[in-house]
């Protein structure tokens, strides 16, 4: 096997690259089981989140915190 070096890791973009956009306080709406994926997205990379049930089978989720030096 061949070892190289100075290859670029290609860019993969994520389903959630929207955070990046949100600000503390901006909300979604969204089911249950995406919530749970998100929720478990950001815990990795340090959002934080609470959600309220919509009372039609959805849920408002709000961004309450995002990471400080995002993109560093």
């Amino acid at each position: 096997m061949k070892i190289e070096k100075g290859i670029p890791i290609p860019y993969i973009k994520s389903k959630y690259e929207f955070l990046k956009s949100m600000e503390v306080g901006d909300s979604i709406v969204m089911d249950a089981q995406e919530r749970n994926r998100l929720y478990s997205y950001g815990r990795g990379y340090q959002y934080k989140f609470m959600s309220k049930s919509t009372g039609n089978g959805t849920l408002r989720v709000w961004l309450t915190e995002k990471p400080e030096m995002e993109g560093k």
